[in-house]
Order: structure tokens, then C-alpha cells, then sequence
């Protein structure tokens, strides 16, 4: 492999995986404020087993970077090739409907909706 493949490469992942974690960090620049206000309220009726609002945090920030290796390999199959634009595509809709579970979750504080994303993106 030559260097310039190996440098290729290697800006591919980093921008992948950076391009993953601003799309998630756009979403949770718009929902955070509010989720850790509402998410943490004593009031709110949670299950035993919910997640910290911290630990819910990392989880978010591993899966958004998985994504971005995600998006890395697609790139690096040849977006261009027929069989590899429906990954990308469903790799696409995918980030998407986790921004809006986000939305759905944190910002407009609705289980159902949250619920309904979590069928949508499984």
C-alpha cells in the first residue's frame, strides 16, 4: 500500500467520523439544554433500569462515531457502485431519524414519539 493510499485513507476515517459527530452534535446542541433539565427532574417517571444522563451521553457520542466508521467503509466500498447507494442511503435516513428521536425524546419531552423512533431506526 503507498503512502498516498495510506494518507487517503486515513483523512477518509477522520472525516467520516467527524462528519458523524457534528450531525450529532448539532442535534445535541439543540436537545441538551433542555434534556438534562427535563430528563433529570425527580417528577419524571423512569424505569429502574434508565440510563444516567451522563452514561445516555457516552453512549450517544460511541455510536456516533461508530456511525462515522460506518460511513468510512461505505465511502471506501465505492459510494458510486449500485449495490453500495442503498447502504449509504439507509445509513443517511438512519442519522436522521436519530436526530429526530432526539427531538422527539429530549426536546419535545414525548415517549411516544421517542417510541415511535425507536421502531423506525430497528
Amino acid at each position: 500500500m503507498s503512502v498516498k493510499n495510506t494518507v487517503t485513507k486515513g483523512f477518509t476515517l477522520i472525516f467520516s467520523v467527524g462528519v458523524s459527530l457534528l450531525v450529532g452534535s448539532f442535534g445535541a446542541y439543540h436537545t441538551l439544554p433542555g434534556a438534562i433539565i427535563w430528563y433529570t427532574d425527580p417528577k419524571l417517571q423512569k424505569a429502574a433500569f434508565s440510563l444516567p444522563i451522563d452514561v445516555f451521553s457516552l453512549i450517544w457520542m460511541v455510536s456516533f462515531v461508530l456511525m462515522g466508521f460506518t460511513l468510512y467503509l461505505i465511502l471506501q466500498s465505492g459510494i458510486r457502485k449500485h449495490e453500495v447507494t442503498p447502504g449509504f442511503l439507509l445509513f443517511a435516513l438512519q442519522i436522521l431519524l436519530l436526530i429526530g428521536w432526539s427531538y422527539g425524546f429530549f426536546w419535545m419531552h414525548s415517549i411516544f414519539l421517542a417510541f415511535m423512533g425507536i421502531i423506525a431506526v430497528w
